[in-house]
């Protein structure tokens, strides 16, 4: 008799899920995406799917962060992400509704498949010596610490916004323009997938502000001219009089 076949291993969540799950690479953000809806949302998350899957791009931003991650450390730290955007968006589908992925559905898949997933190890050869090199006029500079406080600028101004702290107190604490903190969260972006939200969400709030003052522009306008109609129509009715 044989021995059984040991299971593969892979080095990400994405391709464990495919094998898992029996699903080809490029069906892996749908077969994903239904598996973890909340229960019963299938059928009114089909024709939003069909027709208008824009509204769900926060869930496949996720899914597909999701898919790159090989700790469950970092499979975590992206689902953190997802429930900070589910306390900041306040439509009726996410909210009410919860026509969107479930984060405990999500863990409950990784937890199934967790016997799949082998991330490579990184092996640091200095780790327990210790090294005490005077660098020479050529050497590469370390990590900044202009570099280190910029990042725990970022990791405050998430925390702060996605509690619900006014965008005005946070740049206060930072003590940076909301232009400088844009910045830094597109630079640190490339890297870190909760520094995207943030800087997707702050260029978010310029836009509303910037629809809300056209509105309000337009307000003005529109009241000034209904004073100046009612002006000319009382002159009209003066005149008649």
């Amino acid at each position: 008799m044989s021995a059984a076949k040991p299971a593969p291993k892979f080095d990400n969540f994405r391709d464990a899920f495919c094998h898992a799950y029996k699903c080809r690479p490029d069906r892996y953000e749908s077969r994903l995406f239904f598996a973890s809806l909340f229960g019963l949302r299938t059928l009114p998350a089909l024709p939003i799917w069909w027709f208008n899957r824009s509204l769900f791009a926060v869930d496949l931003d996720v899914i597909n962060n999701l898919g790159r991650t090989g700790s469950t450390e970092e499979f975590i730290n992206v689902l953190r992400d997802l429930e900070s955007a589910n306390h900041i968006e306040r439509s009726i589908r996410r909210g009410l509704m919860k026509i969107r992925i479930n984060p405990e559905k999500l863990r409950l898949i990784r937890e199934d498949i967790d016997f799949l997933i082998e991330p490579p190890v990184v092996v640091n050869v200095l780790e327990g010596a210790r090294v005490a090199v005077e660098p020479g006029p050529g050497a590469p500079a370390g990590p900044s610490r202009g570099a280190s406080t910029s990042s725990r600028r970022l990791r405050d101004a998430h925390r702060d916004l996605t509690s619900g702290r006014p965008l005005a107190e946070v740049l206060t604490q930072c003590q940076l323009t909301e232009d400088e903190l844009i910045s830094e969260a597109r630079e640190s972006g490339v890297k870190f997938p909760e520094m995207r939200w943030l800087h997707d969400y702050l260029k978010q709030l310029q836009r509303l502000r910037v629809v809300d003052e056209e509105h309000e522009a337009l307000r003005r306008v529109l009241a000034a001219q209904a004073h100046e109609l009612l002006e000319l129509r009382e002159k009209h009715g003066q005149k008649n009089g």
